[in-house]
């Protein structure tokens, strides 16, 4: 089945903000500037002096707001259906977008869900930032419904077309016990065209082999609170990404929890306005002085 993309139609300007475009290393700031988006393309940005409004344009006064580029979530887990059923209104899709999110990519979920999301979103069915993911990791553990076996290049790379079918982009090798193992998902990637982003959980020294290994990124912290120079000049010698997240850490508390603790976050405007009354209303805290891990060793 084909299904047409949803475009905007017509001329939008919005006028009077201040841009953040990102074009030089203070920022690119344009005070008091002007955006011209015909259909689905921004055609123009600029001083709003020098921009000419095109005729029929429907204009946007954002006096006294600032504008800065979508931002992209490279490692987004969340909801996107259940039983694999697909909400018309997904209250964290739209929290997402509306905290400045416009593209994600989820390294871990349900491709008969997500997939089915990330095309209706392209489709205008329902509101969301553009979607991407792996669908199902590659996964080495024997747990039932998930466990991907691998004995040799054949099945690595039968799993990794399986998922590009479904939808994927990229793959996420994850606990295949060996590194030969994990090198194959690699290879058979890169045979594919898609990326492979894993993670090492808190193993530094499985981490060390997929920054060796060629991976697309680590995934998750490296469990360092100090990085020496060794581990600093190894990667700086490689194209190996690094998506630390910052909800997700090891060697201290994560983010998720620490802003529960120290933060009524139920109150935020944007996330009371969109995501259903809830929250942590008796966190508990860490101590601050406890907060660094201190785990490496020279």
């Amino acid at each position: 089945m084909t299904q047409a993309a949803a475009k905007h139609k017509g001329t939008v300007v919005i006028t009077g903000a201040r841009i953040v475009t990102m074009a030089s290393k203070d920022g690119g700031i344009i005070d008091d500037g002007a955006i011209v988006i015909e259909g689905d393309r921004i055609t123009a940005v600029g001083p709003l002096a020098s921009i000419s409004v095109p005729a029929g344009a429907v204009t946007v006064d954002a006096a006294g707001k600032t504008i800065v580029p979508g931002f992209v979530d490279a490692h987004a887990h969340g909801s996107h259906g259940d039983d694999e059923l697909v909400p018309q209104r997904n209250w964290s899709e739209i929290v997402n977008l509306a905290m400045g999110t416009t593209t994600s990519h989820n390294p871990s979920s349900r491709a008969s869900e997500i997939f089915p999301s990330s095309e209706m979103q392209r489709a205008g069915l329902i509101l969301a930032p553009r979607i991407f993911s792996t669908g199902e990791v590659i996964y080495g553990a024997k747990a039932a419904g998930v466990y991907a076996e691998i004995n040799g290049y054949e099945d690595a790379l039968a799993h990794v077309r399986r998922l590009k079918a479904q939808g994927a982009r990229s793959v996420k090798n994850y606990n295949q016990p060996r590194r030969e193992q994990r090198q194959m998902v690699v290879k058979a990637a890169q045979a594919e065209g898609m990326e492979v982003v894993p993670e090492g959980g808190s193993l530094y020294t499985m981490d060390l082999t997929l920054i060796q290994d060629g991976n697309s990124t680590v995934e998750h912290n490296i469990p360092l609170h100090t990085f020496y120079q060794d581990l600093v000049q190894l990667w700086g010698q490689t194209k190996v990404d690094y998506t630390p997240t910052l909800v997700v850490t090891y060697g201290g508390p994560a983010g998720d929890p620490y802003w529960r603790a120290h933060t009524n976050v139920w109150e935020h405007p944007i996330l009371s306005r969109h995501a259903p009354p809830r929250g942590t209303r008796r966190p508990e805290q860490a101590p601050r002085d406890r907060a660094r891990g201190r785990l490496c060793r020279r």
